[in-house]
């Protein structure tokens, strides 16, 4: 599983508060799109950028589904650390 990415996603779907966020390191988004570009213009299918991703996915390719989801579970719970505001967590917004 790739690590997050820093944007407005954490704050609209009201998780800035998850370890996933507030332990684990945030990617620039402009790299995120560079990277997928570059990988639709040159026609391939996927992209991992990083050697921590790559770790992971090769990891993720060897653990079992249910391994997986534990990990993605922890993730998702609030985390002990002290909150950490981004640069996208003032512009909590609504749609309706």
């Amino acid at each position: 599983m790739p690590f997050p990415t820093d944007t407005d996603f954490f704050n609209k779907a009201e998780m800035e508060h998850t370890s996933m966020v507030q332990e684990m390191l945030m990617g620039d988004p402009s790299k995120v799109a560079r990277h997928g570009y570059y990988a639709l213009m040159s026609g391939d299918t996927k992209v991992i950028p990083s050697m921590k991703n790559k770790l992971q996915s090769g990891m993720a390719n060897m653990l079992p589904d249910e391994k997986i989801g534990e990990y993605i579970n922890k993730q998702k719970q609030p985390s002990d650390k002290k909150a950490r505001v981004g640069k996208w967590q003032h512009k909590r917004t609504t749609l309706f």
